[in-house]
């Protein structure tokens, strides 16, 4: 089974870019693990609701295929989350599939994770791209950029198109593994 670890703010999350995905997972039989900064009802900023069943410091990326980052103005509060950092390193050393949509790949970039790669992010001023040349990585103005493990999407609109790559390469990706270990 493919286990997918999704993080939202307690407050503020973009629910689109929660439910969409979380629906299109669930419906291909992935094991959804909602996660915030504590257990309990996460808000979104159009109102839906999530129950967080674990906190980001009760994490082992080893039980995960792949985390999946819900933008939203909330969500940069993460950025100041040592928890979430050494979550994103580890992710990145075992290649396993890191994700982030809207604002969220700003996390990314805070903890050296867009460092040479490609992605996309939301972008609603040219301000900002002052700030995407600290990351050290190549912004590329796409719905959704996919770089190796790295699955970057720019928004609300993006979430189906997101949601639906992250699947497509989540079971490649099992399937290799399957046939390695046979």
């Amino acid at each position: 089974m493919i286990r997918t670890l999704i993080i939202v703010a307690k407050k503020n999350f973009r629910d689109e870019e929660l439910l969409f995905p979380k629906r299109l997972f669930e419906s291909n039989n992935f094991d959804v693990t909602v996660c915030s900064e504590e257990i309990g009802t996460c808000v979104g900023v159009l109102g839906a609701t999530v129950e967080a069943t674990i906190e980001l410091s009760q994490i082992n990326p080893d039980d995960y295929d792949a985390v999946v980052l819900v933008g939203g103005s909330g969500s940069l509060t993460f950025m100041n989350n040592d928890f979430m950092g050494k979550i994103l390193e580890k992710f990145n050393e075992c290649e396993k599939i890191i994700s982030a949509i809207c604002i969220a790949p700003k996390i990314l970039g805070h903890f050296g994770i867009l460092k040479n790669r490609n992605f996309t992010i939301y972008n609603e001023s040219e301000t900002l791209n002052e700030e995407f040349k600290s990351f050290n990585g190549n912004y590329l103005k796409q719905n959704v950029v996919v770089d190796k493990n790295l699955i970057t999407a720019n928004g609300a609109w993006a979430a189906e198109e997101f949601s639906k790559t992250i699947i497509e390469i989540l079971k490649d990706k099992k399937l290799v593994e399957n046939l390695k270990n046979k």
